[in-house]
């Protein structure tokens, strides 16, 4: 079974297996894909839950640990790359520790 991303992939970012995550902004999803381009999984559902996505925007993946720029969201999912929810930084606004719209992350090495 092959799940497309429609015409909006947002981001891919590549795990140190090989294996390459891409977030799908309209279907709200993250598509997971081996080394050779075949589907793997999809990861997470369109909703405003916990690992639930809502136009994915960026995502950057260090070691098995995923973050994801949840633009509808606004907010930053912290996720498994197996998909497990972890965490979740932030919420509608412009005040500190808020955000509106995100469309990137980064994380650093500490």
């Amino acid at each position: 079974q092959v799940i497309k991303c429609s015409d909006d992939p947002m981001s891919i970012a590549i795990h140190e297996s090989g294996d390459i995550y891409v977030a799908c902004s309209y279907l709200s999803c993250i598509n997971v894909f081996d080394h050779s381009g075949k589907q793997k999984r999809t990861i997470g559902s369109h909703g405003s839950g916990d690992g639930q996505f809502f136009n994915p925007h960026d995502l950057f993946i260090k070691g098995d640990v995923m973050y994801v720029a949840e633009y509808g969201n606004h907010c930053i999912l912290k996720l498994t790359t197996g998909g497990q929810f972890m965490q979740k930084f932030g919420q509608h606004g412009s005040g500190l520790g808020q955000f509106n719209g995100p469309v990137s992350v980064i994380v650093d090495q500490r």
